[in-house]
């Protein structure tokens, strides 16, 4: 009823004034659109430089940065992206998870694991220690103490793998090749190659990892599982090595260079300074 003795009433006022009425749209519950904001209120310079260096684009046309791309670090805020698939220590993780999903495969069945508990264990065990390794490197972009937490689980995993190989060595009545046998100090002395990445890097570091594996392939792929399980368990301990190593390059780099909270409150001040100069002096 309101609708239709609106519209009545709007017919005899143009009747009577000669004028035509438009009706106005509705507007939304919100009110009007906002109008755009001028340029007066456009990011300062030195917020524009310190998103420059945090790596955070402010233009809605800027072309993003390829993820999968190995980008050197340009500053005290930016890391490498994959940095870590270049290292010996993320290879030769790669390749333990894989000798041991392969000897799970290969000798543990449901006569000897009606479960599955055994197999799930080792296999997640070989898993979590490169897994938390790759967490822990993409960490470092923003927390030092989670990346280096990360990594140490991803040691401790690997020692969780190397207690089940040594389990099941003692369960058949035998010990791990010692340090100074033939055998042993012939994977130790499987040397891996660097890694050479372009910009197809996943295609290429599977390709990298298929090729250094095939250098331990004479152990790794033995009928005797003793053989396999020692060889795996020498390899463990140079990853742990390399772990340990790795650790104590981030803690030193820590200490060095502060973590990202002190990072970006120093390239914050930077900016400022920098956006200082520019300004007008005062008459």
């Amino acid at each position: 009823m309101v609708g239709r003795n609106t519209s009545r009433i709007d017919r005899s006022r143009q009747e009577s004034t000669g004028v035509e009425l438009r009706a106005e749209p509705p507007q939304s519950r919100l009110g009007p659109a906002p109008e755009p904001l001028p340029s007066c209120f456009a990011p300062p310079r030195q917020t524009r430089l310190l998103s420059i260096r945090l790596g955070v684009g402010l233009a809605r046309n800027s072309t993003p940065v390829d993820s999968c791309r190995f980008v050197p670090s340009r500053g005290p805020l930016s890391y490498s992206s994959f940095a870590y698939r270049q290292s010996d220590c993320y290879v030769l993780g790669t390749i333990i998870e894989l000798e041991t999903l392969s000897f799970c495969r290969a000798f543990l069945d449901f006569k000897n694991d009606p479960k599955g508990r055994q197999y799930d264990q080792m296999t997640q065990a070989a898993r979590s220690g490169v897994k938390n390794l790759v967490e822990g490197s993409e960490r470092l972009r923003t927390s030092t103490a989670d990346a280096l937490t990360l990594i140490d689980v991803g040691r401790a995993s690997f020692c969780e793998l190397r207690e089940d190989f040594l389990t099941w060595l003692m369960d058949r009545g035998e010990a791990p090749w010692a340090k100074d046998s033939q055998e042993a100090q012939a994977v130790f002395g499987v040397r891996l190659e660097p890694a050479n990445y372009s910009a197809d890097i996943n295609r290429e570091l599977c390709l990298h990892v298929i090729g250094e594996r095939r250098k331990l392939a004479v152990w790794c792929q033995s009928a005797d599982c003793r053989v396999r399980a020692n060889a795996i368990l020498v390899m463990i301990t140079r990853v742990l090595r390399m772990y340990d190593g790795l650790l104590k390059s981030h803690g030193e780099e820590f200490r060095q260079k502060g973590g990202i909270r002190e990072r970006m409150t120093a390239a914050r001040v930077e900016a400022r300074r920098a956006g200082d100069s520019d300004a007008p002096k005062c008459p």
